[in-house]
């Protein structure tokens, strides 16, 4: 007992007097495993009923703390413990009937290292699962611990589960039908199996026979046409049941999809619409897990399709991860992603470009539009959607409108530096800093005469009216001038709300706010459990001002 920092006395003294759990739950967290197998070799030496303890344990009302560290415990108290197995069973479904998630993995864990240690016993777990009438949620622990002692008799039990009336033990079966290979002596009978289960009415049946085909694919070499079949068909019919599956199974198993099947399953995700959270983010990281260079044309078609549906489309923010992949690319995938939705896109794509940039960005980038063989007319056209839809991002719009200066020959190209003169630069002359920073950063552009001229352009502008006066009855009125003021201020606050409420600290601190006379009053809640903590700020001043009507007599 030198790795734990409690003796096999002091355990023994702590069963003997009921303070078991007390002595316990003050063990430092790495050690809980290894005390929980002291006590299955307690248990085996008949000093201590470990069985009839644990299953008399009121786990449900544990803090969210000890119960994750009697997880452990009973995780090394099942891995070591020598007993009948039906006690086994007992203890392994009684504690799973009131367990968290947490403790069920555990509980998992444990009963599974049991299962190895004692091989000749499975058998046996799964006659009592049979017997016993219920359902179960560690069927499939059983199950993969035979597979690996006697494969084709683990197999046929799988079958026979996989027709059970109990879901969680159907479903359990299915899984791990695919988990057998020809290594494992017959699969045909567990492919013939899966099919089945594909064809099913029953929506678990389809998602649970989904999900065990696509691992099975993965490790084949040479992919079962059958079971390639069956996932088609799926796809070829919108088979809602099985959606999730295939989209999940293409983000995270991408090798078990032939070129056919996968391009179904991605036009399986253009009809993903907002109000489908869960399929949202697993396309999201379906398309995420693409080539976005080498697939470009494939994850381009996609998502438009999705983001162009007339009811319920998504909005591009929806897809942060894959917006995220783009944006910080190594290569031209920003620019090209950018730059085809400018050409292709409609004006509900178009104007959501700002998620792949900062917030008023002013960076500059390598942009590249020669790929796209534009024609000057196109040239020109794209120029004109920059302007519309990059307003609010100079450096991005001043990047790709260099690019397009650079893709005309010289007499064309000076038609767009006067177009560019006469709207960006003469709503945003400033601009002309960006494109001096783009020439200096990449000289080999060639802009240098373009940014002379259009130098001189602006100049030629400003120079005269820099001259005249100024104009008192363009400046605004002191009321104007107020009203300004609080248009300001309101959406400084909103700015400010918004930003409180997308913090990470939101989800931490629960702030309420009560008004009254010349206090406020906040109370604080630094976690679900803890007692508010109240703040009192004192209002100095409080001044409000609105535009008056004045009405004038004839």
């Amino acid at each position: 007992m030198s790795d734990h920092p409690i003796t096999i006395a002091q355990l023994k003294r702590a069963v003997s007097d009921g303070s078991l759990w007390p002595t316990v739950s003050a063990v430092s967290f790495d050690s809980l495993r290894g005390v929980g197998t002291v006590l299955a070799d307690m248990h085996n030496d008949d000093t201590f009923d470990g069985i009839s303890y644990f299953e008399a344990l009121p786990v449900a009302e544990f803090s969210n703390r000890d119960r994750s560290r009697i997880a452990q415990v009973i995780e090394g108290f099942l891995s070591k413990i020598q007993d009948t197995t039906e006690r086994v069973v007992s203890l392994v479904h009684t504690l799973g009937d009131k367990a968290s998630d947490d403790l069920a993995y555990h509980i998992g864990q444990g009963f599974e290292a049991w299962g190895a240690a004692n091989p000749a016993q499975i058998h046996q777990v799964a006659n009592i699962i049979t017997e016993t009438d219920r359902d179960s949620d560690f069927l499939g622990t059983v199950l993969q611990a035979w597979r690996a002692t006697a494969p084709s008799e683990a197999l046929n039990a799988a079958i026979s589960f996989s027709k059970s009336k109990w879901p969680s033990i159907r479903r359990q079966a299915t899984y791990v039908l695919g988990a057998f290979d020809s290594s494992d002596g017959d699969d045909t009978l567990a492919t013939e199996r899966l099919a089945d289960l594909m064809s099913s009415d029953d929506p678990q049946d389809q998602r649970a026979a989904a999900f065990a085909i696509i691992r099975l694919l993965e490790r084949q070499t040479d992919k079962s046409a059958l079971l390639v079949a069956k996932l088609e068909e799926a796809a070829d019919r919108s088979n809602e049941n099985a959606r999730n599956e295939l989209i999940a199974g293409l983000a995270y198993h991408p090798a078990a999809f032939p070129p056919l099947l996968k391009e179904k399953v991605l036009a399986l995700m253009k009809s993903v619409q907002s109000d489908d959270a869960r399929t949202l983010d697993l396309t999201d990281t379906a398309l995420y897990s693409m080539d976005i260079d080498r697939d470009r044309h494939l994850v381009f078609e996609t998502l438009t399709a999705i983001l162009s549906q007339e009811r319920a489309a998504p909005p591009l923010k929806k897809f942060d991860s894959l917006v995220h992949k783009i944006q910080t690319s190594a290569g031209d995938a920003h620019g090209w992603y950018v730059t085809r939705w400018l050409l292709d896109g409609d004006y509900k794509i178009c104007s959501q470009l700002d998620a792949f940039f900062p917030p008023l960005d002013k960076s500059i980038y390598d942009f590249q539009i020669h790929e796209f063989k534009l024609r000057d007319a196109e040239v020109f056209y794209l120029a004109h959607k920059i302007y519309a839809y990059l307003m609010f991002n100079h450096g991005p719009a001043v990047s790709l409108l260099s690019a397009c200066l650079t893709s005309l020959k010289p007499q064309k190209r000076k038609l767009l530096e006067k177009d560019i003169t006469s709207f960006w630069l003469r709503n945003y002359p400033t601009d002309l800093d960006l494109f001096d920073e783009i020439h200096n950063a990449y000289p080999g552009k060639g802009l240098k005469a373009s940014i002379e001229r259009m130098q001189q352009q602006v100049a030629s502008y400003q120079t005269p009216l820099r001259a005249l006066p100024q104009n008192r009855a363009m400046q605004p009125s002191m009321l104007e001038q107020r009203v300004q003021a609080e248009i300001a201020h309101e959406r400084s606050k909103q700015i400010g709300r918004i930003a409180e409420e997308s913090s990470i600290f939101a989800g931490l601190f629960h702030k309420s706010t009560l008004l009254y006379g010349r206090s406020s009053v906040v109370y604080v809640y630094p976690d679900s459990s803890g007692e508010p903590i109240r703040h009192v700020m004192q209002l100095q001043s409080f001044e409000t001002s609105s535009a008056l009507f004045s009405i004038r007599r004839a």
